[in-house]
């Protein structure tokens, strides 16, 4: 089960155990309620009735249902970030063929082990919230930054820069390719299966660190 964002700003904290495993059953309830129905069918009567607890209880620990969206929202964050960074820290790469492969099946995993889930909340119109621009932001930077460190050692004899400049490019080449298929929307991306995405687009990216001019 992924962890629970007990810190975050956007929960009014519980001090005591039974509190805690309150705060966990809406949080539980709330992702439950937005696989089934989305956005559009959240609300926080609909959680408290998935969770079996007086509404007044949901208020307690959150402000309203943009509070608590965005508790969960903030939790999807850092657990895919958590998940890829992870798989990465535990593994030795000895070419960029490897490297590339392993970080996108890593990617993919994260994202797609709850796709329904992330589905909406990565779909979410939240252009403009400081808040969430912020912690996509520094997580998405966080992954790139291990991306960046276990890539760089792998392109041999590259300058320094045209070492920046290929990791950041094949790094976006892979996570906008993942993320815009888990947005939805796009039907060239949703018409292709994850494997399959995970494939071509790991090939590209792998043509592109390989055979790039080197300056």
């Amino acid at each position: 089960m992924a962890s629970r964002p007990v810190n975050s700003p956007h929960i009014l904290p519980p001090q005591q155990k039974r509190s805690r495993a309150a705060l966990s059953k809406i949080l539980r309830a709330a992702e439950q309620l937005l696989r089934r129905k989305g956005i559009d069918g959240f609300s926080m009567a609909g959680v408290a009735k998935v969770a079996g607890l007086p509404v007044g209880n949901i208020y307690r620990r959150f402000r309203g249902k943009d509070e608590l969206l965005l508790a969960i929202k903030e939790d999807m964050v850092r657990r895919i970030e958590t998940a890829i960074i992870s798989h990465l820290a535990d593994k030795k790469f000895s070419s960029i063929e490897n490297f590339v492969h392993s970080f996108t099946e890593a990617s993919i995993h994260a994202i797609s082990i709850d796709e329904k889930l992330n589905r909406v909340l990565l779909g979410r119109n939240w252009a403009g919230h400081k808040y969430i621009d912020e912690i996509e932001a520094a997580g998405h930077m966080r992954v790139f930054s291990k991306y960046r460190a276990t890539l760089l050692p792998l392109l041999g004899k590259e300058s320094k820069a045209r070492g920046e400049l290929l990791a950041r490019v094949s790094f976006n080449i892979l996570a906008t390719a993942v993320t815009g298929k888990c947005n939805g929307g796009n039907p060239i991306l949703d018409a292709l299966k994850w494997k399959n995405l995970g494939l071509e687009f790991s090939s590209v990216t792998i043509a592109y660190l390989k055979s790039h001019p080197r300056k």
